[in-house]
């Protein structure tokens, strides 16, 4: 039964171990670089720095997201193509804002969510050309 037991620890440390966050510098692919290009063709994202060089995040050997930063924003580019824009040096009434945007077709479009110190959330959706095509605002429930 005690050897059973050891057997059994031994495979969980193993399997938890396997499972690790590992990190490669590489540099942009070329998809990606287009795209960004493509993004600061737009006049809120014009000061957008492309990077050289970028880093893979791998949990298993599986792809979880690529990212990079500026001195303005901190970039994820997910598997499927999502770019997550978080701004770095945010006012003093925002807790976080985040742009989430896509390029089917070769066109942006995303939105993004900026959360308040006082809870409330609004949201901007951007097409290109066009940014502020809708903009929403949510107040918390008192």
């Amino acid at each position: 039964m005690k050897k059973l037991l050891l057997c059994l620890l031994l495979a969980v440390s193993f399997n938890i171990n396997a499972q690790q966050f590992v990190k490669k510098e590489v540099t942009l692919s070329l998809k990606h670089h287009e795209l960004l290009i493509i993004l600061k063709k737009m006049n809120t994202f014009r000061s957008f720095l492309i990077p050289e060089k970028v880093t893979e995040i791998y949990l298993s050997d599986i792809l979880q997201h690529i990212q990079f930063e500026d001195e303005r924003y901190f970039t994820q580019i997910m598997p499927d193509n999502e770019f997550r824009l978080t701004l770095k040096n945010l006012p003093d009434d925002v807790v976080s804002d985040v742009k989430y945007l896509r390029f089917p077709n070769k066109v942006v479009y995303g939105y993004d969510l900026v959360t308040y110190k006082d809870g409330k959330i609004t949201t901007n959706n951007y097409r290109a050309p066009y940014v502020g095509l809708y903009d929403y605002t949510f107040k918390p429930v008192k």
